[in-house]
């Protein structure tokens, strides 16, 4: 469950998670983990598959993220570089609740929205 903003920021803030991220991405195929975002409509970068995404009026994202993981609710506020993760099974499954109603009301790309979307390439960042 996750809500992101529209850039590659959550990668390559100031150079310094690429290769993280890398890891994460190749860890996520490997494992078979899969994920549900919501992007805004204006989306133009993406790091799964057109099945994981679906879109909101950006007027929903602002410059923070935030993300459900088992009984964790993790905020990120990409500007500070700074994540808040809350270990409460309560709050993560409030979250979900609102996630999955959100999720209900988003939209699929279009194959003309898709097409205009970079996708992320597994190959490792060349330099961080």
């Amino acid at each position: 469950y996750s809500i992101r903003n529209n850039s590659r920021s959550g990668l390559l803030y100031r150079g310094r998670l690429s290769t993280t991220n890398h890891l994460y991405f190749e860890h996520r195929d490997k494992m078979k983990i899969t994920e549900r975002i919501l992007v805004p409509k204006s989306q133009r970068f993406v790091t799964n598959s057109r099945a994981f995404y679906r879109y909101h009026n950006d007027t929903l994202f602002q410059k923070t993220s935030w993300q459900v993981f088992g009984p964790y609710f993790a905020q990120i506020v990409w500007a500070k570089q700074q994540i808040v993760v809350t270990h409460s099974a309560t709050l993560a499954d409030a979250q979900r609740a609102i996630f999955d109603e959100l999720w209900n009301g988003a939209k699929p790309f279009s194959n003309a929205q898709w097409d205009k979307i970079e996708k992320w390439q597994a190959s490792p960042p060349k330099s961080v």
